[in-house]
């Protein structure tokens, strides 16, 4: 890792970086449940790396598919897969704060950032949040650019950047995956409602 990267710490299970969409028995959850599978792998992570246990059901220090799945499906019913897909920030932050309130838990807080605000905000907004340890759910409905078309009208999250020069490169998550993507390519600055990011705040 160079001086320019800042990456987060992350959980594998087995090879896979974070959970997988793809292990899911449901149909449903694996069509669309890719919003639910980011407030899991949040909890985990938050859980693993920041002490916040009472987020999870689970015992995060021996994960298995098996484990991964069954947290999977006591999420769905929160931020539940749709026809629609779960294409607004609002109805993210709703579900999962309705899971953190059956789980008495107060954070983390959650404020969404949608897109249509400007390029240089976006991006230190990003960089805080990873800078303090904090990873970020992010919507994509349309992205701006077709070389990023497996992203459509899905759920990822951000775990780290590094700048190229005066590029800004994001870690995306998904899938099990990890791959760096330009940010610009990814951030619209002229639809509010094409996606966008959640922040999640602690006392």
């Amino acid at each position: 890792m160079d001086n320019n990267t800042v990456e987060l710490n992350y959980f594998h299970i087995g090879k896979a970086l974070g959970g997988s969409q793809d292990w899911m028995r449901d149909p449903w959850m694996r069509l669309g449940g890719c919003a639910a599978l980011a407030a899991v792998d949040s909890c985990i992570y938050f859980t693993l790396f920041c002490g916040k246990k009472k987020l999870c059901p689970i015992d995060v220090h021996h994960l298995t598919k098996d484990t991964y799945i069954r947290f999977a499906m006591i999420m769905k019913p929160y931020i539940s897969p749709r026809f629609s897909g779960v294409s607004k920030l609002e109805l993210y932050t709703e579900g999962m704060g309705a899971y953190l309130r059956d789980r008495e838990c107060t954070e983390p807080r959650m404020q969404p950032f949608p897109m249509g605000q400007s390029l240089e905000l976006a991006q230190q907004t990003l960089q805080r949040q990873i800078d303090s340890g904090i990873l970020i759910p992010f919507l994509l409905l349309n992205p701006i650019s077709r070389e990023w078309k497996e992203y459509h009208w899905h759920w990822f999250l951000l775990t780290g950047y590094r700048w190229d020069d005066d590029r800004l490169m994001v870690k995306a998550v998904t899938y099990g995956e990890g791959e760096w993507l330009p940010f610009e390519t990814l951030w619209d600055t002229a639809r509010r409602d094409n996606g966008g990011m959640i922040l999640y705040e602690f006392s």
